[in-house]
């Protein structure tokens, strides 16, 4: 609803080709529309990949989105993965598979992953600046 509030036209809103009118927030949430409308109306739909689904949203808009995409998921009894960089996201996921040359370098929820050394917590580290022990 946001969308169609933003828009002169509303939900009648020409799209230009690739979206060119649409900011990345536009685009992004107007793409995440679309599977929400899948996960709703396809009942052989089992999975979702999502390829930074919510790299362009605010922090708030992307929980609202997690959180409808998580509850509408498991009523559908539908697998999502997404891929991700943004450590909020990370959080909610309910497993996080680290990749590092192309393979599964760690595998464990966030918080096991947060708490065992590895790839995954010195990336942590690394973006926070500080080691984990500090901070936990």
């Amino acid at each position: 609803t946001d969308f169609a509030d933003w828009e002169t036209h509303g939900l009648l809103t020409p799209i230009h080709e690739a979206g060119r009118n649409l900011s990345g927030g536009q685009r992004q949430r107007l793409a995440l529309a679309r599977v929400f409308y899948l996960l709703s109306t396809a009942p052989q739909t089992q999975m979702v990949i999502l390829d930074e689904a919510t790299s362009a949203l605010d922090n708030t808009t992307e929980a609202r989105v997690i959180d409808e995409l998580q509850c509408l998921a498991r009523e559908k009894e539908v697998s999502v993965v997404m891929v991700a960089h943004r450590l909020s996201t990370l959080r909610r996921a309910d497993r996080v598979l680290m990749m590092e040359s192309g393979g599964i370098a760690q595998d464990g929820s966030f918080e096991d992953l947060e708490l065992n050394d590895g790839p995954f917590r010195d990336l942590l580290e690394a973006k926070s600046g500080m080691p984990i022990k500090s901070y936990l």
